[in-house]
């Protein structure tokens, strides 16, 4: 299955201390593909994921809310919905 995660933009992955929803989102990541799947997590720029998962960088660390909506979700959104040969599909299953 291909599935897309979405971090916050306040901390790097994996968090540098204690940052419960960055840790969550790593550790979900992780096994998941331990599982078989196929994973993608969008979260900030400088973010190291093991290999086989793959890093969709959106902004730089910020405490700034507006940027998971001004920055992450144009860059994620194209990767959501895609048009091949004119036709919509979505490029996720969850």
């Amino acid at each position: 299955m291909k599935i897309l995660l979405n971090s916050t933009c306040v901390f790097q992955l994996p968090p540098p201390g204690y940052a419960g929803t960055e840790w969550i989102v790593y550790d979900l990541a992780v096994y998941l593909q331990k599982f078989g799947h196929q994973v993608s997590v969008a979260c900030p720029k400088g973010s190291v994921l093991p290999e086989g998962i793959e890093h969709i960088p959106t902004s730089d660390p910020t405490w700034d809310a507006n940027a998971e909506i001004m920055v992450s979700w144009p860059i994620i959104l194209p990767r959501i919905w895609r048009t091949d040969q004119g036709v919509e599909t979505i490029g996720f299953d969850i």
